[in-house]
């Protein structure tokens, strides 16, 4: 079934203000959807396997959980709500744009990579039940709630996060000494949860601030080093 065939009937290059539900409707393409769609579209347990054809812009939320989707190719360039693409069969978050005005919710899927996911999320992530290994190339602001539990992590390593909520990384057996590496990997957040236990900013805000430092200095001695060596004469002047 398409969009086009549902109550909504054909919309293709049109501008609509209203919400557009289509859940639980079989729906296997989106083929008949507005072009700009000023309001929420939700578009949960059908039996898509492709975005493609979704409004190019939705002022509101963007449900399309508990599809067949194995990648994000043709969501909407922009989206100013929350988006939920949970319980599909993602492997990554290619395609979602850079910023996400709201929660982005990627749980149980099948995702093993954060590269080409958004910068910035300006609510919550979860991207708990994938297979992630590492948060490289994870976003750098989220406003939220950081939930990375029960995945597959090995370690932590992810460059500078700011996490304005929790930031959750429990149930990943292979993520030792979760603590030290919210450190090491310079993680801010108000609170965390992990295997070693809950504790907040403040609790671990020395040691942050220490190995802080250390980082600094370390990158100060690199560019020192580098200097001297690119200005150094090794006697082949003439």
């Amino acid at each position: 079934m398409l969009f086009k065939d549902t109550k909504y009937g054909d919309l293709t290059n049109q501008q609509v203000k209203q919400h557009i539900s289509i859940a639980n409707s079989s729906i296997t393409s989106l083929e008949g959807c507005p072009e700009i769609l000023n309001g929420d579209f939700d578009t949960y347990n059908n039996k898509l396997t492709s975005l493609e054809y979704s409004p190019k812009i939705v002022k509101g939320l963007f449900f399309c959980s508990y599809n067949k989707l194995t990648t994000l190719y043709g969501i909407s360039k922009e989206i100013t709500g929350n988006i939920y693409c949970n319980h599909n069969r993602l492997i990554s978050l290619k395609y979602l744009p850079k910023t996400i005005n709201g929660d982005l919710d990627c749980y149980n899927n099948k995702i093993s990579t954060l590269k080409d996911s958004p910068k910035i999320i300006k609510g919550s992530f979860d991207c708990s039940e994938n297979k992630l290994t590492s948060l490289e190339y994870s976003p750098k602001i989220v406003e939220g709630d950081y939930n990375c539990s029960a995945n597959k992590l090995k370690n932590l390593k992810s460059g500078k996060i700011v996490i304005n909520g929790y930031f959750n990384c429990i149930d990943n057996p292979d993520l030792k000494n979760q603590k030290q590496q919210i450190i090491e990997n310079q993680i801010i957040a108000e609170k965390y949860k992990t295997d070693d236990g809950n504790f907040s900013f403040d609790e671990i805000k020395e040691e942050f601030e220490e190995y802080s430092d250390y980082l600094l200095k370390k990158e100060q001695t690199i560019k020192e080093n580098k200097k001297i060596i690119k200005n150094k004469d090794y006697g082949l002047s003439i």
